[in-house]
């Protein structure tokens, strides 16, 4: 490999983390001298000194690459030729292992969500990329309306299309409905091998042994979404789905299973600490992301949009809701919107919520009323919450608290922020609190 096939693998691998994005002259000096291994001021020009390279573009640049594909390993001047040849390798060694097989590149089962109106999301997608062509196993979960499905989708299609992808084949599979493991992996199965030949005749014929065996000489995507449906359960249902995880991660597959929910789950994130999981909590858009967002909808009044996205904690399902009554009441003003105070939501929104909510324990429940109810809408600390609590009922146990907090802060119930003693403090979000006050009356009531 010699410099320019770097710069090329390097471009290759920008384009596709960061939408076109190419190394510009002054970078390229940079990586140049990294690659020859010699000071910023052999390289320099009269337009690009060694100071300007060395403070100013190389600090930035290392900073980038390590973000595109360095994985938790901080790429830098004088390890950078080492890692691009050994991700170069790591590559080809991928590519020549490849089977070639007819109707490659093709969505199996479902239908990905359309991509209309995404947007932001670069660095999330790069991650998954990444984690798409190294890892095992992805889990990505956040919130109702946070846009997992989309962001999935996006990197299917990403994945499709990119020439460094090692798979050939993606299936889209939603299992909101609950299917058992073996109902699952039949159709799955079936997707993969319509003709129902063995891939390896000397095993035992199990239709889960079988699926594995085609997952390790076929690099294939699997994204399961809607999983919360699965993993919410206590049962041999749920039980049989992290098996099945579990052995999908142990196999030395080729394949990826991409497991998309609404909340983590405890064995889930025991798996991410291995090497070979990527595990992402997707949070609400970053400004400029939102704000493109409420530009496409043709809202007015862009000094007021930062406060509209804080409503809604970047959340775009709940901007897209918002700003379509917006443009119906106010006529696409957001000021007039936000001068009545009001947190509004639409009612599919609003009842997946409820939803959630109803199927959550007792005390879940009550921490959840108790911060809703709060009068100054301000975060509690843990002793305040313990003290609400123990005013309903005198019972309750700070462990049996604190494990509930902790189950709510993971699955974006609760919003966990720190004080100027660095002590926790909890709260709940806008929608969330309208979620709570507006609940139906016989929800919430039981005790613990």
């Amino acid at each position: 490999m010699d410099f320019e096939q770097s710069i090329d693998f390097v471009n290759e691998h920008l384009e596709a983390a960061k939408a076109g994005r190419r190394v510009t002259e002054p970078e390229r000096l940079v990586l140049k001298a990294a690659w020859e291994k010699f000071h910023y001021g052999e390289v320099a020009t009269e337009t690009n000194n060694s100071d300007y390279l060395r403070c100013r573009v190389a600090p930035e640049l290392w900073r980038l690459l390590t973000d595109v594909f360095g994985h938790g390993e901080k790429i830098k001047k004088s390890n950078y030729r080492a890692f691009v040849e050994w991700r170069f390798k790591q590559l080809e060694l991928h590519s020549e292992g490849l089977p070639s097989v007819g109707n490659t590149r093709q969505v199996l089962g479902g239908h990905p969500p359309e991509l209309t109106g995404f947007c932001g999301r670069e660095t999330e997608l790069m991650q998954l990329f990444s984690a798409a062509l190294e890892r095992r196993c992805i889990f990505l979960h956040g919130p109702v309306g946070i846009g997992k499905s989309a962001l999935a989708s996006r990197l299917v299609k990403r994945l499709q299309t990119d020439r460094l992808s090692k798979y050939q084949t993606f299936i889209w599979k939603s299992i909101h409905y609950g299917p058992s493991l073996e109902e699952l992996v039949t159709e799955l199965l079936s997707l993969v091998n319509p003709q129902g030949r063995l891939t390896n005749p000397n095993l035992p014929k199990t239709v889960t042994s079988e699926f594995i065996e085609h997952l390790k000489r076929y690099p294939c995507l699997v994204v399961l979404d809607g999983a919360e449906g699965i993993f919410r359960q206590d049962n041999q249902v749920h039980k049989d789905y992290v098996d099945f995880i579990r052995r999908l991660i142990q196999e030395q597959t080729q394949s990826c299973p991409v497991i998309v929910g609404q909340e983590p789950f405890s064995e889930i994130l025991a798996m991410g600490r291995e090497a070979r999981v990527k595990v992402m909590h997707l949070g609400g858009l970053e400004q400029p992301a939102a704000k493109e967002l409420l530009k496409l909808n043709k809202l007015l009044d862009p000094d007021h949009w930062g406060e509209l996205i804080q409503k809604y904690r970047g959340n775009p399902l709940a901007l897209e809701i918002v700003s379509n009554r917006i443009q119906e009441f106010f006529g696409g003003s957001v000021e007039g919107f936000l001068k009545y105070h009001s947190t509004w939501m639409g009612s599919p929104f609003l009842s997946v919520l409820q939803e959630q909510f109803a199927s959550m324990s007792a005390i879940e429940q009550q921490i959840m009323i108790r911060l809703a109810e709060s009068k100054d809408k301000q975060p509690h600390s843990l002793d305040s919450l313990l003290l609400q609590l123990r005013e309903k009922v005198e019972e309750v146990s700070s462990s049996a608290v604190i494990e509930s907090l902790k189950i709510l802060v993971d699955r974006s119930f609760v919003e966990r922020t720190l004080d100027a003693e660095k002590k926790s403090q909890f709260g709940l979000t806008p929608t969330i609190r309208k979620c709570i006050l507006t609940r139906p009356i016989n929800l919430g009531k039981e005790q613990f």
